[in-house]
């Protein structure tokens, strides 16, 4: 089941997310703030026309030495082998 770019910006809308929406690179750019992050940059990446949506999230290779490492990387790891 294909999505488009614009079906994502209204989802993110009505959640009231702010987000930059760029159509020459197919993708969005959103964030969240929490307690130890200013702003958690979030990819929303699409392509084979709607049929892929890749979520990038590039502060995660910046988790070292941190008690939940584990707990982050074993969902990732588990999305990108399916």
């Amino acid at each position: 089941m294909a999505t488009t770019l614009d079906f994502l910006a209204q989802c993110l809308d009505r959640r009231g997310w702010t987000y930059e929406l760029d159509r020459a690179q197919n993708h969005i750019v959103t964030g969240v703030n929490a307690e130890n992050v200013d702003r958690f940059i979030v990819l929303l990446q699409l392509s084979e026309a709607g049929e892929f949506l890749q979520f990038v999230a590039p502060q995660l290779v910046r988790v070292k030495d941190h008690v939940y490492k584990g707990v982050v990387f074993k969902p990732c790891s588990t999305l990108a082998i399916r």
